[in-house]
């Protein structure tokens, strides 16, 4: 999973996906023109043109994100990057956190890099991003209980958006479930809590709601033994 990761933020790389997908393009270019008072004759080549020239560098994934969903997720709605209630984007970003992967029984059998007494550094999500202290978020997760690491996951719904939406090479509930999974092993616990990805996700991807007062795992069971139940055998654990 984390060699996708980049692609969810790769411009051209979704650029050249979206103009080649007429469907695509043309839901983009109708978003555009709703938004920003584009004129009836303005062309996605002129939309293309425009960002070509323009300051930054995500606008067509941006575009993607916020305007064309009628999700209801932190997300969706560009609320997960609020400093004042939920967490904070480090672009400067501090003294970097790590973990050692070698010192944790959960990584240990996966890092193959791992000898007696060697170190091997996995950057922490936390060094990207800073849930708010006394925030709304920290303190809700706080009240039920939940594990905190860098806040909602919005990689969750990039990856999600990227794999169904975009390339559309994912269908279906099987994969949807069995993204999670992937999702689950690549972030935890080194950039996201399991708690964090459940936030999002759910909503993200049509399947049952999710909420704090249940119990991550047996939350993930039941999706498990109502999905995957014919691949049970070919599925490790997720966590122990």
């Amino acid at each position: 999973m984390g060699s996708i990761y980049r692609f969810t933020y790769d411009t051209e790389f979704i650029s050249k996906i979206v103009k080649n997908d007429p469907s695509l393009s043309a839901i983009i270019l109708e978003k555009f023109k709703h938004y920003f008072a584009a004129p009836p004759s303005f062309t996605y080549t002129d939309l293309e043109e425009l960002v070509e020239k323009s300051a930054g560098f995500w606008f067509i994934p941006w575009l993607i994100i916020y305007t064309t969903s009628d999700k209801h997720n932190l997300v969706r709605h560009n609320l997960n990057y609020d400093a004042d209630y939920v967490r904070e984007w480090l672009k400067n970003s501090p003294e970097p956190k790590y973990y050692d992967a070698c010192h944790d029984k959960f990584l240990v059998s996966d890092v193959k890099e791992c000898t007696s007494g060697k170190r091997v550094d996995m950057r922490r999500g936390s060094s990207y991003y800073k849930p708010t202290e006394n925030g709304v978020y920290v303190n809700l997760m706080d009240k039920y209980k939940r594990n905190v690491i860098a806040g909602p996951s919005g990689s969750a719904v990039s990856t999600y958006q990227l794999l169904f939406n975009i390339l559309k090479i994912c269908t279906g509930n099987e994969d949807k479930v069995m993204l999670l999974l992937c999702l689950i092993g690549d972030y935890y616990p080194i950039h996201h809590s399991i708690e964090e990805i459940l936030i999002l996700y759910p909503d993200e991807a049509g399947l049952e709601p999710y909420d704090l007062s249940t119990e991550p795992l047996s939350y993930i069971k039941n999706l498990v033994d109502k999905y995957l139940s014919s691949k049970k055998g070919e599925i490790s654990p997720v966590i122990s």
